[in-house]
């Protein structure tokens, strides 16, 4: 009950903390970085679009490794990749079965300027679309930490 009075909270103060789980996946809340309102938001869109089109409904999260001024850096389009410095890796289910990162190009992630897309892999609609197009219901994006020093 407290944790969902938090959650409520947080979402009423616009800090992005969304639970999301229709069809009872039960890997834990969908989480969005505190910092990131604008992106809850355009995700929340996202599903509504989804779902409205007779799309499967998608649960995405972002790793707390992925810090929350760097989360509006992105948002923002101002994080580089020499900022970043994480390994993105993504990895994509598909009825229990893992699809590595490789289905999609680092093109769709990285521009050439070397700035990362708005909201990366989240805000590309081709991305988005191919997922649902080989019934994903599943994806999770996980920015981790590799590199030492940082």
């Amino acid at each position: 009950m407290r944790r969902a009075l938090l959650a409520a909270a947080l979402l009423l103060a616009g800090c992005g903390l969304q639970a999301y789980d229709p069809r009872g996946l039960g890997a834990g809340p969908f989480e969005i970085d505190a910092d990131s309102p604008a992106l809850a938001a355009d995700l929340r869109l996202r599903i509504a679009r989804l779902e409205a089109a007779g799309g499967r409904p998608m649960r995405l999260r972002l790793d707390e490794g992925f810090s929350s001024g760097l989360a509006s850096r992105v948002i923002k389009g101002h994080a580089t990749k020499r900022e970043l410095r994480y390994e993105l890796s993504y990895v994509l289910y598909e009825n229990g079965a893992e699809l590595h990162r490789g289905d999609f190009s680092a093109s769709q992630v990285l521009d050439n300027d070397e700035t990362l897309h708005r909201a990366n892999l989240l805000s590309d609609e081709r991305f988005i679309e191919q997922a649902r197009l080989r019934g994903i219901d599943y994806l999770l994006v996980d920015l981790r930490r590799r590199l030492g020093g940082l």
